[in-house]
């Protein structure tokens, strides 16, 4: 249930931002090209104990695929 409410959260707390709706597949082929923008995609999310992946889809999570995922360290303020 929280994972679901932060995701909400997430979404509500940026809706006002303008955010370039970017397919998961161009994200993962030419990141550079993204870098620093905001933008949108849709894929599985992964939180775990002090770090995260968001994947392209079920299967390439829960065959741990990392190839088709991009993982991000969480830091601690």
């Amino acid at each position: 249930m929280s994972k679901f409410f932060s995701i909400i959260f997430l979404m509500t707390a940026f809706s006002s931002l303008a955010a370039e709706k970017v397919s998961f597949v161009s994200l993962l082929s030419s990141p550079q090209q993204y870098d620093g923008k905001c933008v949108q995609t849709v894929g599985v999310i992964s939180v775990e104990f002090e770090s995260g992946s968001l994947y392209l889809d079920q299967a390439s999570y829960i065959a741990r695929a990392y190839e088709n995922g991009i993982s991000q360290p969480f830091e601690a303020e």
